[in-house]
């Protein structure tokens, strides 16, 4: 139903010229969904919030996303391009601009984490996790060249120019998905091993709390251990 709201939203919009409503739209949707359903508003359509029922929502998103939506995402935006029609210069300017956004990107991850509890080497492995830019990318890179496609017409003086631009936004935004997302993925997997380590304490604590029965309790006279009576 959620599904059916959002597309509602994104078709309903464009047909009346408010393209970009649509994804703000859906986004609201699922914001206000995920607040009702979390106080169990409306009855019908909420349960109990409980660590079962997350991972089974969790999973259902998950694989909704990966059989159906990401296929259609990037198959859309890799149709869409075409690196014959753009000249080798933007090619070159794209990757230099990708190259020097990364470089900020991973100081401003870095110090975005500053003060806080987590070590220089915690905080570097969250500079090298933020690298990775696809999903966005994906989604909005084509929006300026079908603005311009939808808004000026092919016999505007500045209709090849706007192309130009458009087509050079799409390629930038493409490369940026090529360079970050292979290298991101690599310094995760690499240098996740090497900066971050296992609190072993918290999950001794963990398991050792679950393994005393839910109706235990100590009595505190002689400290043993004796089951409650009360029916659940």
């Amino acid at each position: 139903m959620l599904i059916v709201f959002c597309l509602s939203t994104m078709f309903g919009m464009k047909l009346l010229n408010y393209p970009g409503s649509g994804a703000m739209g859906s986004m609201t949707i699922g914001i206000i969904s995920s607040i009702c359903w979390s106080n169990n508003f409306p009855s019908i359509f909420a349960r109990i919030t409980t660590e079962e029922t997350v991972k089974e929502v969790e999973n259902q998103v998950s694989l909704v996303w990966e059989i159906i939506v990401e296929p259609l995402l990037f198959g859309s935006i890799g149709s869409a391009l075409d690196f014959d029609l753009i000249p080798s210069a933007s090619l070159t300017k794209g990757v230099f601009i990708v190259c020097i956004g990364s470089m900020f990107r991973l100081t401003s991850a870095y110090l975005a984490t500053w003060n806080g509890v987590l070590t220089p080497r915690e905080r570097l492995f969250i500079a090298l996790a933020w690298l990775p830019k696809a999903t966005v990318q994906a989604a909005l890179c084509t929006f300026p060249l079908l603005q311009v496609k939808q808004t000026l017409s092919p016999d505007d003086v500045n209709y090849s120019s706007y192309i130009i631009w458009a087509e050079q936004i799409l390629s930038t935004a493409i490369l940026s998905i090529c360079i970050t997302a292979p290298i991101g993925v690599i310094a995760i997997k690499f240098f996740g091993k090497l900066l971050l380590q296992k609190d072993g304490k918290e999950i001794e604590i963990v398991i050792d709390d679950m393994s005393r029965h839910p109706y235990e309790e100590e009595d505190e006279d002689d400290g043993s251990t004796s089951r409650s009576n009360q029916n659940v």
